[in-house]
């Protein structure tokens, strides 16, 4: 089934996927030097289906459209879409900890894509996997 994000939620989930996909590939980078191959392998995986949503999205963050079909199977789509929410969470969970007058426009910004991420990626999964407890998201 084809889904199409508005530019919107396409911003907050490149944005979400950049950081996530560099800190994965410093991860893969650490595994390899390490002699750590399993990790390795899972890592390439988990970059593999990243960068393929990253095509679907545009890598450059503007680009001149305003709607973004996603062409990920089913599987894929959830499985980039758990380890988004996740980033999402912990950018809402980095505003929360910052004390109120410490927080900069960046954590602000950071805020307002986590939530945007957390929405999208919960709905996502909802259309996905309809029976899957919301619980679990968390």
């Amino acid at each position: 089934m084809a889904r199409t994000l508005k530019r919107e939620y396409r911003n907050a989930l490149h944005t979400a996927l950049v950081m996530d996909g560099a800190i994965s590939a410093m991860a893969l980078g650490d595994a390899l030097i390490g002699g750590d191959i399993t990790s390795g392998q899972l890592l390439r995986e988990r970059l593999d289906v990243e960068l393929r949503l990253l095509d679907d999205l545009a890598w450059t963050p503007d680009v001149a459209r305003d709607h973004f079909e996603l062409t990920l199977s089913d599987d894929q789509l959830a499985h980039a879409a758990r380890r988004l929410h996740r980033v999402g969470v912990d950018l809402v969970a980095e505003y929360d900890a910052t004390d109120v007058d410490r927080r900069t426009a960046e954590v602000e910004a950071g805020r307002e894509v986590g939530l945007k991420v957390v929405l999208l990626t919960h709905l996502l999964l909802r259309d996905i996997e309809p029976d899957e407890p919301v619980e679990d998201l968390c």
